[in-house]
Parts: C-alpha cells; sequence; structure tokens
C-alpha cells in the first residue's frame, strides 16, 4: 500500500484491530508494508504467503509497473499467490493493458468466484461497449507451476 492520501495508515489501523480481536493473528504473519510497483527490491526478499491488493490499479503506468514488479517477488517465493479484487470495466484500457502485462511476464491470471455463489456470467470483452457494467472480481495471479490446468484464464474478459 502507498502511504498517499492516508490509505496506508487506514489498513494499519484495520490490521492492528484485526489482531486485537483475534489473537491467532498476533503470531507475527500478518504484516503491512507501504510498496511502490517500481522498486519491490526490499519486499521481493522477505518471504511471503500471500499478496493481497484491492482496487491499486488507476492508469496505464501502475498496470505496466504492478505486472513488472510481481515476478521478482513470486520468483523468491515460488509458493506465493496474489488474491487481488479488482473492479473490472472501471477503466477498461488499464484492464486491458494488465492482463496483457501479466501475460508478457509470464504470470498466471484466474477470476475468482465468490465462495457460495454460481460464477458470474462472462463479463463483455475489455474496450466493446461504451459502459460496460462494472463487477467486483476476486483475481488469483501466480507463477506457472506443474499444478497448472486449464481453468488459468491469462486475458480474463
Amino acid at each position: 500500500e502507498q502511504a498517499r492520501f492516508g490509505a496506508y495508515q487506514w489498513l494499519k489501523h484495520n490490521v492492528c484491530a484485526a489482531q486485537e480481536a483475534w489473537p491467532e493473528l498476533r503470531n507475527g504473519n500478518l504484516s503491512v508494508r507501504e510498496v511502490s510497483f517500481a522498486d519491490v527490491s526490499d519486499v521481493a526478499r522477505d518471504r511471503w504467503d500471500w499478496l493481497l491488493a484491492s482496487d491499486v490499479l488507476y492508469e496505464e503506468e501502475g498496470a505496466k509497473e504492478l505486472a513488472a514488479a510481481l515476478p521478482k517477488i513470486l520468483k523468491t517465493n515460488p509458493h506465493c499467490k496474489m488474491l487481488y479484487a479488482h473492479t473490472k470495466h472501471r477503466y477498461d484500457h488499464v484492464d486491458l493493458c494488465f492482463f496483457e502485462e501479466l501475460n508478457r511476464f509470464g504470470l498466471r491470471c484466474r477470476e475468482l468466484p465468490f465462495p457460495g455463489e454460481l460464477p458470474a456470467p462472462p463479463s463483455p470483452p475489455l474496450m466493446t461497449e461504451l459502459f460496460a457494467t462494472q463487477r467486483i472480481v476476486f483475481l488469483l495471479i501466480a507463477l506457472p507451476s506443474d499444478e497448472d490446468d486449464e481453468s488459468y484464464d491469462l486475458l480474463p474478459s
């Protein structure tokens, strides 16, 4: 998370509140880190099981930087995956750029269904509707592995 606009402090506050409420989260394995996508060398050295992010892409530059940063972190943490909550069709050109960059870096990306719900109907393809319906999606992003199957869709529509 980045410190601008107070989001980082709010996230730290929420994590501390969660650790107060649930003692099992106090084992030191849950942390919050300010990250610039342009330089993840510090983050890539640490051990991570999961990267969590929500609505962090608003422009093509950020989409390119995040897609370039992920392999650096994931390659030093081979079992790590990213769970990214994203508003699809907010900025189609940013979505398209991000999915193309993930593909270029050889990352796998698939949309996860909401627990207990039927899969959502497919979104219209990017850049085909002037006012496509925005919807929240959870994307699972990871390095390719021997366990991959066809359920990974490199360019979600």
